[in-house]
């Protein structure tokens, strides 16, 4: 796995055995299915007692999303080609400066985007990962809108 996502997986809290998860996940795309990955995500957010709760892992190139649902505890992958079909976005935030990409303890950066055949990604996002979620819709949702 690229220093870089393990240097964005640990500022989000991932280590240990989860980080081993998520390599894990990464070898299987990149290695076993020989996509070449650009980007990760975690999906996340912040539950009642204040606690992050790791959700979805998501990888991304210019054309395929990745997605390895529940990625703590289970085993669902799926891949999905997105180039230049996706139809439309929502973002939805909370205590996040989208413009300047300042983000603080209380931000929410929300996004969903549709693709073909129906399908829709989601991507939940808190604190320090809003930046993240910029970055997907900038290198990943923005250039792949369908015309």
């Amino acid at each position: 796995m690229k220093t870089e996502f393990k240097d964005y997986l640990n500022g989000i809290g991932i280590s240990g055995a989860i980080l081993e998860r998520a390599e894990e996940i990464f070898k299987f795309y990149n290695e076993y299915l020989k996509f070449e990955i650009d980007e990760i995500f975690v999906s996340e957010y912040i539950d009642a007692d204040g606690s992050r709760v790791y959700e979805n892992l998501w990888f991304f190139n210019s054309k395929y999303c990745f997605e390895a649902k529940n990625f703590i505890i289970s085993e669902n992958y799926d891949s999905d080609f997105y180039g230049k079909e996706i139809y439309s976005f929502n973002v939805s935030k909370k205590d996040y400066n989208i413009l300047e990409n300042i983000s603080n303890d209380n931000s929410r950066l929300n996004i969903s985007f549709n693709f073909n055949f129906n399908r829709v990604g989601i991507l939940k996002a808190s604190k320090s990962n809003c930046k993240q979620v910029v970055k997907i819709i900038e290198n990943f949702i923005k250039p792949n809108l369908k015309e």
